[in-house]
């Protein structure tokens, strides 16, 4: 159940396929100390395997949902996602990563620490239990 007091957040995933990997990542975002969050799991057309576990997942817990779709890719299922997501924050992740212990409580505080904030990005260094300090110019830094 989502808490109004407290930033809700949808932890969005797109699956095609890799059973294993789907469990690890969706078992990693049950064991958050942020409590007011939702997972939306899009099935972009994986095969029975997949669409058999996440329909037994979705029946055991309240905070997921599931939805699948035709093969489409991931932009397509992401962008399916936030279109179901009725959260103040979005945060995708990958069905073949982790989020580590803590994660989403630190993504929440990160993005409330100014209104000029628009987007948080996660590093794994940044994510380690004690927490990594990014160095102050990160974002300076050139992408190129």
């Amino acid at each position: 159940m989502i808490d109004s007091s407290r930033p809700s957040v949808t932890i969005l995933m797109a699956s095609y396929g890799r059973l294993e990997l789907l469990k690890q990542a969706v078992n990693s975002t049950l064991g958050q100390r942020y409590e007011n969050y939702e997972i939306i799991i899009i099935d972009d057309g994986s095969g029975e395997d997949v669409a058999g576990w996440l329909k037994q997942i979705e029946s055991t817990e309240a905070k997921k949902s599931v939805y699948h779709q035709s093969h489409q890719g991931v932009a397509a299922a992401r962008a399916n996602g936030v279109d179901k997501a009725e959260t103040d924050f979005v945060s995708i992740l990958d069905s073949d990563d982790i989020l580590a212990p803590g994660a989403l409580e630190t993504l929440v505080e990160a993005m409330l620490q100014s209104a000029d904030i628009e987007l948080v990005s996660t590093l794994r260094a940044a994510l380690c239990v004690p927490p990594v300090r990014v160095p102050a110019n990160w974002s300076n830094r050139s992408l190129n």
